[in-house]
Protein backbone atom coordinates (compact mmCIF):
# COMPACT_ATOMS: atom_id res chain seq x y z
CA UNK A 1 0.00 0.00 0.00
CA UNK A 2 2.83 2.43 0.87
CA UNK A 3 4.43 1.74 -2.52
CA UNK A 4 1.18 2.56 -4.36
CA UNK A 5 0.82 5.86 -2.49
CA UNK A 6 4.45 6.77 -3.22
CA UNK A 7 4.02 6.03 -6.94
CA UNK A 8 0.84 8.14 -7.00
CA UNK A 9 2.60 11.05 -5.31
CA UNK A 10 5.49 10.87 -7.76
CA UNK A 11 3.03 11.04 -10.66
CA UNK A 12 1.26 14.03 -9.12
CA UNK A 13 4.48 15.93 -8.39
CA UNK A 14 5.93 15.46 -11.86
CA UNK A 15 2.72 15.75 -13.86
CA UNK A 16 2.42 14.07 -17.23
CA UNK A 17 5.69 14.62 -19.05
CA UNK A 18 4.49 12.61 -22.07
CA UNK A 19 1.44 14.78 -22.64
CA UNK A 20 -2.22 14.69 -21.80
CA UNK A 21 -3.69 11.17 -21.85
CA UNK A 22 -7.02 12.44 -23.22
CA UNK A 23 -8.66 15.67 -24.31
CA UNK A 24 -9.95 17.64 -21.36
CA UNK A 25 -11.17 21.09 -20.43
CA UNK A 26 -8.38 21.45 -17.88
CA UNK A 27 -5.34 19.51 -16.68
CA UNK A 28 -5.83 17.03 -13.86
CA UNK A 29 -3.87 19.21 -11.43
CA UNK A 30 -5.67 18.46 -8.19
CA UNK A 31 -6.25 21.37 -5.84
CA UNK A 32 -5.23 24.06 -8.31
CA UNK A 33 -7.25 26.40 -10.48
CA UNK A 34 -6.40 27.85 -13.89
CA UNK A 35 -4.79 31.26 -14.05
CA UNK A 36 -7.01 34.17 -15.02
CA UNK A 37 -4.39 36.78 -15.90
CA UNK A 38 -2.38 37.16 -19.10
CA UNK A 39 -0.64 33.99 -20.22
CA UNK A 40 2.11 35.44 -22.42
CA UNK A 41 0.95 33.01 -25.12
CA UNK A 42 0.32 33.90 -28.75
CA UNK A 43 -1.54 31.43 -30.97
CA UNK A 44 -1.63 32.21 -34.69
CA UNK A 45 -3.02 30.45 -37.74
CA UNK A 46 -2.08 30.70 -41.38
CA UNK A 47 -4.43 29.14 -43.93
CA UNK A 48 -2.82 27.57 -46.99
CA UNK A 49 -4.40 27.48 -50.46
CA UNK A 50 -5.53 23.88 -49.88
CA UNK A 51 -7.40 24.95 -46.73
CA UNK A 52 -4.95 23.37 -44.26
CA UNK A 53 -4.13 25.47 -41.22
CA UNK A 54 -0.61 26.07 -39.89
CA UNK A 55 -0.86 26.63 -36.14
CA UNK A 56 1.96 28.34 -34.27
CA UNK A 57 1.96 28.78 -30.51
CA UNK A 58 4.68 30.89 -28.93
CA UNK A 59 5.11 31.95 -25.32
CA UNK A 60 7.28 34.13 -23.15
CA UNK A 61 8.11 32.77 -20.64
CA UNK A 62 8.31 29.22 -22.04
CA UNK A 63 5.86 26.46 -21.15
CA UNK A 64 6.14 22.75 -20.31
CA UNK A 65 2.80 21.37 -21.47
CA UNK A 66 0.29 22.05 -24.23
CA UNK A 67 -2.99 20.62 -25.45
CA UNK A 68 -4.62 21.89 -28.65
CA UNK A 69 -7.99 20.56 -29.71
CA UNK A 70 -10.10 21.27 -32.76
CA UNK A 71 -13.57 22.52 -31.89
CA UNK A 72 -15.34 23.25 -35.17
CA UNK A 73 -14.10 21.74 -38.43
CA UNK A 74 -13.59 18.03 -38.92
CA UNK A 75 -10.12 16.95 -39.93
CA UNK A 76 -6.82 15.78 -38.51
CA UNK A 77 -3.69 17.20 -36.95
CA UNK A 78 -0.26 16.58 -38.44
CA UNK A 79 2.90 17.16 -36.43
CA UNK A 80 5.83 18.34 -38.56
CA UNK A 81 9.16 16.55 -38.06
CA UNK A 82 11.19 17.90 -35.19
CA UNK A 83 8.25 19.29 -33.22
CA UNK A 84 7.98 18.16 -29.56
CA UNK A 85 4.32 17.17 -30.05
CA UNK A 86 2.28 14.09 -30.88
CA UNK A 87 -1.27 13.51 -32.05
CA UNK A 88 -3.82 12.04 -29.69
CA UNK A 89 -5.76 8.90 -30.45
CA UNK A 90 -8.82 9.39 -28.24
CA UNK A 91 -9.76 12.80 -29.58
CA UNK A 92 -8.97 15.38 -32.24
CA UNK A 93 -5.95 16.99 -30.60
CA UNK A 94 -2.20 17.27 -30.09
CA UNK A 95 -0.13 17.41 -26.91
CA UNK A 96 3.50 17.65 -25.76
CA UNK A 97 5.94 14.74 -25.84
CA UNK A 98 8.02 15.85 -22.86
CA UNK A 99 7.96 18.38 -20.04
CA UNK A 100 11.04 20.19 -21.32
CA UNK A 101 10.54 23.94 -21.74
CA UNK A 102 9.21 25.10 -25.11
CA UNK A 103 9.06 28.65 -26.45
CA UNK A 104 7.34 27.82 -29.74
CA UNK A 105 5.62 24.84 -31.33
CA UNK A 106 3.78 24.37 -34.60
CA UNK A 107 1.40 21.87 -36.13
CA UNK A 108 -0.85 21.55 -39.15
CA UNK A 109 -4.58 20.92 -39.16
CA UNK A 110 -5.93 19.44 -42.39
CA UNK A 111 -9.65 20.07 -42.71
CA UNK A 112 -11.88 17.44 -44.31
CA UNK A 113 -13.76 20.29 -46.00
CA UNK A 114 -11.37 23.12 -46.96
CA UNK A 115 -14.21 25.66 -46.83
CA UNK A 116 -15.06 25.01 -43.17
CA UNK A 117 -13.93 27.43 -40.48
CA UNK A 118 -11.39 25.88 -38.13
CA UNK A 119 -11.48 26.82 -34.47
CA UNK A 120 -9.18 25.59 -31.72
CA UNK A 121 -8.95 25.45 -27.94
CA UNK A 122 -5.60 25.68 -26.17
CA UNK A 123 -4.39 24.71 -22.70
CA UNK A 124 -0.89 25.83 -21.67
CA UNK A 125 0.96 24.52 -18.61
CA UNK A 126 3.98 26.41 -17.21
CA UNK A 127 4.29 24.17 -14.15
CA UNK A 128 2.05 22.04 -11.97
CA UNK A 129 0.20 24.98 -10.41
CA UNK A 130 0.46 27.53 -13.24
CA UNK A 131 -1.71 26.82 -16.26
CA UNK A 132 -4.29 28.49 -18.47
CA UNK A 133 -7.34 26.84 -20.02
CA UNK A 134 -9.91 27.72 -22.64
CA UNK A 135 -7.65 29.89 -24.82
CA UNK A 136 -9.66 29.93 -28.03
CA UNK A 137 -8.33 30.93 -31.43
CA UNK A 138 -9.11 30.46 -35.11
Amino acid sequence: MKCLILISLIGISYGLPGGAPYCADKPGHFGTSPQTGPSGVTATTDIAEDGSVLITVSADPPFKGILITGTAASGQFIVPAGQPLHTMTLCKGITHESSELKSEVSAIFVKDDPTENAEFNLIIVRDFTTYWTDIQFS
